[in-house]
């Protein structure tokens, strides 16, 4: 009896703690109404940013990640002329420099999510070409980082390592998005042959 007592009382508690959150998105979502935000009607998620914002919320992630990584250029450009760093301020110039094209990046990376979310089922199509755009943009930045420590150290070894990775840059998103492409067509086929296989067991 005692037991049974207890999973009651989790059972209502976890009930209660699901109706509080869906009461908090309501309000939220009331809110987002009051003040010109309409909700995008039959959104396939629970999270609330989806919901509200739709097809525009990757554009608002998108402006405050930009305005973040310039902040971010300033606080480092103020440390790196207290310390009298000079490899600090060359990362401030790079942020500032290039924000147009981590804003760009966002609003790549924002509607991949959304388009993730939006089309479950079908995502898996471009999933790859997204991965590979991302190891694109690491790739972009290894460069940058081995071409401005070679400034200071001036090391044969990380000039031909920084050479080797920009002219291959391509080739090696290529393999990438080549290899995703065939974990992923490897992970249907034992997922279709697992289901084929527990049919024929019933």
């Amino acid at each position: 009896m005692a037991k049974r007592h207890k999973i009651s009382r989790e059972e209502k508690f976890e009930s209660m703690l699901e109706k509080n959150a869906e009461n908090v998105v309501e309000e939220m979502a009331a809110l987002a109404q009051k003040v010109g935000i309409k909700p995008s009607k039959g959104a396939p998620n629970d999270d609330w940013g989806f919901r509200v914002f739709g097809l525009l919320g990757p554009i608002f992630s998108s402006v405050f990640g930009a305005l973040f990584v310039i902040i971010s250029s300033w606080l480092i450009r103020l440390v790196g002329f207290q310390l009298g760093n000079a490899f600090v301020l060359d990362v401030a110039s790079m942020l500032s420099s290039n924000v147009h094209w981590f804003f760009a990046l966002f609003v790549f990376f924002g509607y991949s999510d959304y388009f993730s979310k939006r089309f479950r089922k079908k995502y898996w199509i471009i999933a790859p070409f997204v991965s590979g755009t991302c190891l694109l943009f690491v790739l972009w930045l290894g460069i940058w980082v081995l071409n401005t420590t070679n400034l200071y150290s001036n090391s044969i070894f990380l000039a031909n390592l920084s050479n080797f990775i920009y002219a291959n840059m391509v080739n090696i998103m290529l393999v990438f998005i080549v290899l995703d492409y065939v974990l992923i067509v490897l992970e249907k086929i034992i997922l279709i042959e697992g289901l084929n296989g527990s049919k024929k067991k019933i």
